[in-house]
């Protein structure tokens, strides 16, 4: 039985954008933003949209909702917000890199939101709600079909998350450029040894390796926190407990203290300005590309999306 997604859908493969075989003039090198440690940005952002596979998914089941109705077909698809503040949690930014402050670890330990994407807690009922009507309505699988290719015919969903997962690899790819730079590697030894002055046993070489983050699933063991959680796991089975609070602030205290933060910050950021510069013309059409799109899902919206 096709299992309905009326949420974001993420291409599973990073596949070569369309138009980067449409470049006619080359374009100049992007200018780079401010560099702000405390926000993560990064060269990449500006390329980047926290609506970019939100809002094409959104209007591709808006289009199918109303081909389903002219069929007869009931498809319930809520209301969602098309702003990139919604799908940006406070503490997160667009690299998904979690700035760990000893603000954000008294508030939120190691589970702040690193990553964008919004809390839709209606979703799941949601797709309980879809995937009934899909099971009880007789050939649904064909016209379900048919209605989401009519609707793909308008709205770029395969496309604009191609691209997503291509800047997606961007960002990972300086993410571990920065994981091996000498400096952070340094900086790292620094942070070891401050939190190992602090009485936790920790035996990462630093905060973020290409093996494995803190904190280890070992140093949990040996400190007492309650095993590896899921992001934003604070329920009542798993609550935020003291000794959590206590070893994330002392990681984020040493961080600071011990200059990893900023040597990490720097070559990432750095890792990422030679990948602005090398692919420059790609990044410049694909964003101007998405502002056009954008703009043509949003007029889409506007005319389908059911009242809010």
């Amino acid at each position: 039985m096709t299992r309905i997604r009326p949420l974001t859908v993420a291409a599973v493969a990073a596949l070569a954008l369309p138009l980067a075989a449409c470049a006619s003039q080359p374009v100049a090198t992007p200018e780079l933003p401010e560099q702000d440690v405390a926000h993560w940005v990064m060269p990449l952002d500006e390329f980047w949209a926290p609506t970019i596979d939100a809002l094409p998914n959104y209007t591709e089941n808006l289009l199918v909702a109303e081909c389903m109705g002219e069929e007869g077909i009931d498809w319930p698809i809520p209301w969602q917000p098309t702003d990139d503040a919604s799908y940006l949690p406070p503490t997160a930014n667009m690299s998904g890199m979690q700035v760990l402050t000893p603000e954000v670890a008294r508030e939120y330990g190691y589970r702040a939101p690193a990553n964008t994407g919004r809390s839709d807690p209606e979703g799941a009922e949601t797709m309980t709600k879809l995937n009934a009507i899909a099971a009880s309505t007789p050939g649904f699988e064909p016209l379900f079909g048919a209605c989401l290719d009519e609707a793909r015919e308008q709205v770029p969903s395969l496309r604009l998350n191609d691209w997503r997962n291509r800047l997606a690899g961007w960002y990972y790819e300086s993410m571990e450029a920065a994981m091996r730079a000498p400096e952070v590697e340094q900086t790292g030894a620094a942070w070891q040894q401050c939190l190992q002055d602090r009485g936790y046993p920790v035996d990462l070489a630093a905060p973020l390796t290409l093996d494995e983050w803190m904190p280890s699933e070992e140093l949990l063991a040996k400190t007492g926190v309650p095993a590896r959680w899921q992001p934003g796991d604070g329920g009542p089975e798993n609550p935020l407990s003291q000794a959590e609070v206590d070893l994330a602030v002392a990681d984020a205290e040493c961080r600071a203290s011990s200059g990893w933060m900023d040597a990490f910050y720097q070559a990432m950021w750095d890792a990422q300005v030679e990948l602005v510069a090398q692919h420059a013309d790609e990044l410049v059409r694909a964003r101007d590309d998405w502002i056009t799109q954008r703009d043509a899902m949003l007029a889409l919206v506007a005319e389908h999306a059911p009242a809010h």
